[in-house]
């Protein structure tokens, strides 16, 4: 039988660009609105940098390498048609993009710029078409979903990330909140503003080993901590798509539940400092979790993901694995052995331990653990007659509560492998629909700081119930502060 607990939390990171623009008065054009919503010629100079660090939080996730660099640049106006209108070749200099003295009208527009376009986007953008009418001029729907590698309908992790750090091509940096529109208007300076930001998001976790408290009534302590995220699919749109506040990211609505992780393709676990998969994950080799892990270099990779309604198949969330070492453990009887390593009954050297619980269910068919019905810890697993004892003693102390006697069994934890899950989180979005709390949205940083373990984990890192709404857990403890990537952190309760 598989135990399954669980908990939730978030951050960002941005870069702006800045445009401004005057009408030409000398136009022949008249002021009003022609094809396409197109008004006045009118002249435009762009800028796009790296925008500062806020300096508010304790930690500052520093996009470094690859993540900080814009190796090349485009800006793509539609007008009010939607309908492209402008596709602007921007020059890369000291960190910034410009472009000067660019040709447009005046009028309601969406303004967005690419930056490090991966070679098949680039490929399909280049040369598109721009003539009022011309049906295939690129429109800005399609743009929006535009995708990059033909039968592969999206963009992919491995195509939009650098797997080798250093190689100063850059990450794919789209708008994390789709186009900006703006109306220019005749006759007047118009400027324009608006963030551009990579086109995945980064998680990163903490466990700072010598301050994390630990209920005492758990005898033991979690050592050999290492995590990883899951539940992430290696696909994206190009450009963030909203309906509303909403956002509706490639897998939106469309995972569905089953008995194993519907995402385990794109799943890797993180054990002991070596990775045993790394589908679609470039640049994820050696995260070994340490207690000093707090300057974001030993962060993860994640796609935006967003569902009507959560999931805990769906959600994306960081997995905590470790090993839990006991204090003291007891014999089959159920009596108590001195520490760990005396007498003939301490763990087996592999760490297996046993736990008597009880399940929502019958053993052979439960999926969940409701609680412990005894805080021991068994060597071995525990006989009829000591199972029977500790229900005596569990409804003694729960008289208002007493156990269902045939939904308690037992739990075993193969070499002492404890796990526990902290899904990714909008602390700030407590008020909002749980669609938007539960969003993992581009160019995000999710810091989390473990502060205390309540309780002991699941013995499995699976998925054991995908189809269940996600509710809040006391398994652990931890504290969130959101930021933009440049300049984030956050601590959560797990």
């Amino acid at each position: 039988m598989k135990a399954n607990f669980k908990y939730a939390m978030l951050l960002a990171a941005a870069l702006t660009m800045g445009l401004s623009s005057c009408s030409n008065d000398d136009s022949t054009t008249g002021g009003g609105l022609g094809d396409g919503m197109r008004g006045e010629p009118t002249t435009m100079n762009i800028i796009a940098k790296q925008a500062g660090a806020i300096g508010t939080y304790a930690f500052t996730p520093t996009p470094t390498g690859d993540e900080a660099i814009i190796k090349t640049a485009d800006t793509y106006i539609f007008d009010g048609a939607g309908v492209l209108e402008v596709v602007q070749n921007m020059t890369v200099a000291g960190g910034q993009a410009t472009a000067s003295g660019v040709t447009i009208t005046t009028g309601p527009k969406t303004f967005f710029i690419v930056a490090n376009a991966p070679t098949a986007l680039a490929t399909q953008l280049s040369g598109a078409p721009v003539t009022p009418g011309d049906p295939a001029a690129l429109n800005k729907a399609a743009f929006e979903k535009l995708l990059a590698n033909g039968a592969t309908s999206v963009t992919s992790m491995s195509t939009i990330a650098v797997p080798t750090a250093g190689v100063g091509t850059g990450y794919f940096m789209t708008a994390p909140e789709g186009g900006k529109q703006q109306t220019l208007n005749p006759g007047a300076s118009n400027s324009v503003s608006m963030k551009i930001g990579r086109a995945f998001s980064k998680a990163n976790l903490e466990f700072p080993a010598a301050s994390v408290v630990y209920e005492a009534s758990l005898g033991g302590t979690l050592t050999n901590v290492s995590y990883l995220v899951r539940n992430i699919k290696d696909n994206t749109f190009n450009q963030a798509v909203y309906n509303g506040l909403q956002l509706e990211s490639y897998n939106y609505n469309k995972w569905a539940a089953g008995p194993t992780p519907p995402l385990a393709t794109s799943d890797f676990f993180i054990e002991g400092g070596t990775l045993s998969a790394t589908t679609g994950f470039p640049g994820a080799s050696q995260h070994f979790l340490t207690s000093t892990d707090a300057d974001g270099t030993k962060a993860l990779y994640a796609m935006e993901n967003a569902n009507s309604e959560p999931l805990y198949g769906t959600a994306t969330f960081t997995q905590i694995g470790g090993v839990w070492v006991l204090d003291a453990t007891t014999d089959v009887h159920g009596d108590d052995n001195a520490v760990l390593g005396q007498g003939p009954s301490h763990l087996p050297s592999n760490g297996d331990f046993y736990r008597i619980v009880e399940f929502d269910d019958a053993p052979v068919s439960a999926t969940k653990v409701l609680r412990e019905i005894s805080n021991k810890y068994y060597a071995a697993s525990p006989i009829q007659t000591t199972i029977d004892a500790e229900i005596l003693a569990f409804d003694a102390a729960n008289a208002a509560n007493p156990a269902v006697s045939a939904n308690v069994g037992i739990l075993k934890y193969e070499g002492g492998k404890v796990y526990y899950s902290v899904y990714l989180t909008n602390p700030a979005a407590v008020s909002a629909p749980v669609s938007e709390t539960f969003m993992v949205e581009r160019n995000k940083y999710y810091y989390v700081t473990v502060k205390s373990i309540n309780r002991l984990g699941s013995n499995t890192a699976e998925i054991t119930n995908p189809g269940e709404e996600i509710t809040t857990s006391v398994d652990l403890s931890a504290n969130i502060e959101v930021g933009d990537w440049a300049d984030a952190s956050s601590n959560a309760d797990l």
